[in-house]
């Protein structure tokens, strides 16, 4: 519901603060949604960016009344920080610290056919690529570079693994933003 209301952009300001609050919530329950971090940084970077448009709430004129507008050049460094500790955060936890769940898809899908090696050379791979996408993120380092990278792989791995796009639709969005607006956002 509360992704209906983003889509069409309809009371956008109060359902972003109900999605931020859920997302805050579900993070006391379970430290793996740190994975999803790119989410909270999407929601923050709307009540940043500070526009209806285009969306019901533009139609209806409902004012856009956000404390954070005053913050809309940091957009791109929330975004940057949010994906680039999500990936860190997989890399460690998913890959580094736990390498067997990654080791069964390593294995499930034969990918060492694809590149022969080993399955813990695949799966610390795998770890050190999403560590290094997630650093550069933060640091700022070839954002647009990184990003359009970041984004290839995980279209290719939603062919090959056949996964739901829809539960990534967030990270797919911030890396489009972050493609697009680099290191800064310039406009003002």
């Amino acid at each position: 519901g509360l992704g209906f209301l983003i889509l069409v952009g309809f009371l956008i300001v109060p359902t972003v603060y109900c999605i931020i609050l859920l997302f805050l919530f579900l993070l006391t329950q379970d430290l793996y949604v740190i994975g999803n971090l790119d989410f909270l940084a999407l929601a923050l970077a709307m009540l940043m960016y500070g526009n209806s448009r285009p969306g019901i709430d533009d139609l209806l004129e409902i004012p856009f009344a956000s404390p954070f507008v005053k913050w809309r050049k940091y957009v791109p460094l929330v975004l940057r920080i949010g994906v680039g500790v999500a990936m860190i955060y997989l890399a460690l936890y998913e890959k580094i610290l736990n390498p067997h769940t990654a080791a069964m898809v390593v294995e499930d899908f034969n990918l060492n056919s694809f590149i022969p090696v080993g399955v813990d050379a695949w799966v610390l791979g795998a770890g050190v690529i999403e560590f290094v996408i997630g650093l550069c993120m933060i640091l700022g380092y070839r954002v647009r570079l990184v990003s359009m990278i970041a984004f290839m792989v995980l279209t290719a791995s939603f062919f090959y693994f056949g996964e739901d796009v829809y539960s990534h639709i967030t990270l797919f969005a911030v890396l489009s933003i972050l493609f697009v607006t680099g290191k800064n956002d310039h406009a003002r």
